[in-house]
Order: structure tokens, then C-alpha cells, then sequence
């Protein structure tokens, strides 16, 4: 994996990551990421040297107006940018919820991420297209850059074909970044730090296979999910595995 700007919060590719089947995700195509707001010139410098062309940006509209992103030019990048606030009250949900305990915070995140693929339906449907339309590099983003983000990879690795073991293990990463994930989530919403705040940050590997698990229960299969929730097509999941893998 290239390296990539230190300030940019949980910033890491795709590339390499290999299929079932053999295959591997190309390099330096696809990126994921936390809050981008905050980086040195050097860091934008860096950033525009990566060559994306399409930007999309899972944060709700107050959490963009609180912390605009400024690191490249008004239309060098294609943008698709939420159009909901329904993350906001998700966390204030989460902030209750952390007040009863741990085990009411981690039940609590389980129910966020069996919601996830249905709240951001619109957004995922527009990374899905960009990715088939062979828009890339491409970037994706929230604030922490772990559950809108996480399970956004998630679906992705999925539909081109990963093991499920090998998706957790690529969601588990954000962990290393926790320092970071929590600096952001205590400036943005006010989070106290204590155990239960502590269950929300992480990236539990159960998170995401409460999500997969979900979505086949609902859809029987990633690809049923995709067609009946993102209306995206086998025609269309072909161009996109055509465009991403080698």
C-alpha cells in the first residue's frame, strides 16, 4: 500500500486486496477515508498527486457545513455529497444509548450498522455507478472514516468477490487509527470518554458481520442486495469488477 497523508484521518486504498478467485483489487484506485478537512498544504499536495477524479462524501449536511472539505479546487472532482441529516440523530441515538452502559452502546451499534445500507442507499448507489462508470481513482468518506465508510468497503469487497474473513479483517484496521477516530468524535459530537463511548468507536468485527448477516437475511445475497436496494444490475456488477480487478 502506498503511503498516504498522515493527516487525513483513517486514509488507506483498496489495491491488492485479493478475490476469492484469485484476483486482486487494483492499486491506487480506490480510497477510503475520515475527515479531510483539516490538512497541511503538504498533505493537499499529496492528496492531488493520487489523481482521484470522483469524490463522494457520506456526512450529513451539518456535519459538511461544520467542517467543509477545501483540499481541491471547486469542480477538479466529480462530488456527490449526502443529502440528509439522518446520521445526526443516529448519534445523538448513540450518545443515549452510551449513557445506559456498554452493552446498550454495542447493542446499539449493531442496530446501526444492520440500518446502514438501507439510510445511505442513495449514496451507495452513486459510489456503485461511479465505480462500474470506471470513475477513478475514487474517494470515499465520512468523519471517522469507520461505520458510514466501513460498511461502504464493506459492500464493495463484498460484491467483487472477497472473503468475508478477509472484508473484517480490512474493517478491523480502523482500529489502529482509534486515537484519531476518537480526537474527531469528540470535537465533532461531544463525546465523553469512558468504556461505553469507547464500544462505539472501535471497529468490532461483529459490527460488520451483523451487517452482512443482516443483508442476507434480507436479500439473500450481496448481489440481491444491490439490485433490489441500489438497483444496480449483474450487467452493471460485471463492469465494475471489469474496471476494479485484474
Amino acid at each position: 500500500m502506498a503511503q498516504l497523508p498522515e493527516m487525513a484521518v483513517n486514509l488507506r486504498e483498496l489495491g491488492g486486496i485479493a478475490t476469492a478467485d484469485g484476483r486482486r483489487i487494483r492499486r491506487g484506485i480506490i480510497y477510503r477515508s475520515g475527515d479531510l478537512s483539516d490538512l497541511t498544504e503538504a498533505c493537499s499536495n499529496r492528496m492531488a498527486e493520487l489523481g482521484i477524479v470522483a469524490r463522494i462524501d457520506f456526512r450529513s449536511i451539518a456535519e459538511r457545513k461544520l467542517r467543509p472539505y477545501n483540499w481541491h479546487a471547486p469542480g477538479a472532482i466529480q462530488v456527490w455529497e449526502n443529502p440528509s441529516n439522518r446520521h445526526d440523530a443516529a448519534v445523538r441515538d448513540l450518545l443515549e444509548q452510551a449513557e445506559k452502559g456498554t452493552d446498550a452502546a454495542h447493542a446499539a451499534m449493531h442496530a446501526v450498522y444492520r440500518e446502514l445500507p438501507i439510510i445511505l442507499a442513495s449514496s451507495y448507489a452513486v459510489l456503485f455507478n461511479w465505480l462500474s462508470d470506471g470513475r477513478l481513482p475514487i474517494l470515499y468518506s465520512c468523519t471517522a472514516g469507520k461505520d458510514r465508510t466501513g460498511v461502504a468497503t464493506a459492500l464493495i469487497l463484498w460484491a467483487l468477490g472477497v472473503e468475508k474473513k478477509t472484508i473484517t479483517e480490512e474493517y478491523e484496521l480502523s482500529n489502529s487509527h482509534f486515537d484519531q477516530i476518537k480526537k474527531i468524535a469528540m470535537r465533532s459530537y461531544n463525546f465523553n470518554d469512558n468504556a461505553s463511548v469507547q464500544t462505539i468507536l472501535a471497529s468490532d468485527r461483529l459490527y460488520i458481520e451483523q451487517m452482512m448477516n443482516h443483508v442476507e437475511n434480507q436479500f439473500i445475497s450481496i448481489e440481491g442486495y444491490l439490485k433490489r436496494v441500489l438497483n444496480f444490475d449483474a450487467h452493471s456488477l460485471k463492469r465494475m469488477r471489469d474496471q476494479t480487478l485484474e
